[in-house]
């Protein structure tokens, strides 16, 4: 029987190819149910959001919205579009196929290549060898690169498939400044607080300024007048208030109480402009 010899290949043995991309993973499937998923191609684009956080923020608003009644809620069928928004577009360096080959560090010696070429040296026939690294992940050659955020789904989980209407409420809501009826009222019963604060400041302040007691009793005057409106009438005529503030602000030379009354004035103003 005939000795077997390995045939150990020489360097003009060897056949130079180009080298190949591989776009393994640049397909991602989604799956939403047993019946139903989605599959995403990188290479044909994908809708992404450019923050997240305004996402968020808007299911806040959709949130306040339903609890006020504004808004009607219903279900939706959903589509494809509807989990693009959960990709992310990253530098590749924070992928996790960046951090991966970060921590992978391939370094192979000379020697290393002939063990890995030679795996049967009992064998008489040379086995054709291709070199793994002629396969080039695509991902070598980009900067950026998408990735799904399982977590970001889950957040919106429950409004996935739903989708809303606004009602003559809303309407309302907005033209009103967006403040609810509760707030709107809230305001007026805290009306009185305030005045009675700017009562308490601007008295002190004006018999130090005012050398002529006319003006003193004047505003004095104004001030007891809004209060009393206030007490008569717990839904007052907020021009007539309006009209004695704007008074005592013409009167006042005092930046820091002119600064307060004008707040109250503008919320004033802006309650009027909305009723």
């Amino acid at each position: 029987m005939p000795q077997m010899h390995p045939i150990v290949p020489k360097e003009e043995d060897f056949e130079y190819v180009p080298a190949v991309i591989s776009y393994q993973g640049s397909v991602k499937t989604i799956k939403i149910d047993e019946s139903t998923q989605f599959e995403y191609d990188y290479f044909e684009g994908i809708t992404i959001t450019n923050s997240f956080n305004d996402i968020k923020d808007f299911l806040t608003i959709w949130q306040f919205l339903k609890s006020e009644g504004l808004i009607l809620e219903v279900s939706k069928k959903i589509s494809k579009a509807d989990y693009e928004p959960y990709f992310e577009y990253k530098l590749i360096s924070e992928t996790k196929f960046g951090k991966a080959k970060a921590e992978k560090k391939l370094t192979v010696g000379a020697q290393n290549l002939e063990q890995t070429k030679y795996t049967k040296l009992d064998s008489p026939i040379f086995l054709p060898y291709a070199d793994p690294d002629r396969i080039k992940d695509y991902r070598n050659y980009i900067d950026y690169y998408f990735e799904y955020n399982k977590a970001n789904e889950l957040i919106c989980s429950q409004f996935i498939d739903k989708q809303i209407y606004g009602n003559s409420e809303l309407d309302t809501f907005i033209k009103k400044g967006f403040r609810t009826l509760e707030q709107r009222s809230l305001f007026m019963s805290l009306l009185p607080a305030y005045l009675a604060l700017v009562v308490a400041i601007v008295i002190p302040v004006f018999q130090q300024m005012f050398t002529d007691n006319s003006d003193l009793i004047t505003i004095q005057n104004q001030l007891t007048q809004i209060q009393q409106t206030l007490a008569d009438n717990p839904s007052p005529n907020i021009t007539e208030i309006e009209n004695l503030l704007q008074e005592i602000l013409e009167t006042s030379n005092t930046d820091s109480i002119d600064a307060q009354l004008e707040d109250i004035l503008q919320e004033i103003k802006n309650m009027q402009q909305n009723q």
